[in-house]
């Protein structure tokens, strides 16, 4: 009788079903959403910072596409990376448009 039980049980075990694989990470998409957030603290080094990461991020987000599908963290990097170069651009303009003529206003007085 009990080999009758452990029969019944190997065949229970064998017909319970494979967990199906766990997805591939991409990592590169995990690279790109961590730029994108790093970034914005790039831009406090005079918008540099945030023009360099989050110009990386969008590049790293656009190649870890596989076929049509993108991954949520790759577009979370393309979106925070764009933002990021955004602002960059804008605290470099406004850095431009604040200290050139106070520059050239220096020069006269010498």
């Amino acid at each position: 009788m009990n080999l009758d039980n452990e029969e019944k049980q190997e065949e229970g075990a064998r017909m319970l079903p494979d967990r199906p694989a766990a997805p591939a990470a991409n990592h590169m998409a995990l690279a790109s959403m961590i730029l994108g957030i790093v970034s914005f603290f790039g831009i406090c080094c005079c918008g540099v910072g945030g023009i360099v990461t989050g110009s990386l991020a969008m590049i790293l987000g656009l190649l870890s596409r596989t076929g049509e599908k993108t991954e949520t963290r790759a577009m979370a990097g393309i979106i925070t990376g764009a933002v990021s170069v955004i602002l960059g651009a804008a605290v470099i303009i406004l850095f431009l448009i604040v200290n050139i003529p106070a520059f050239f206003a220096g020069l006269g007085g010498y």
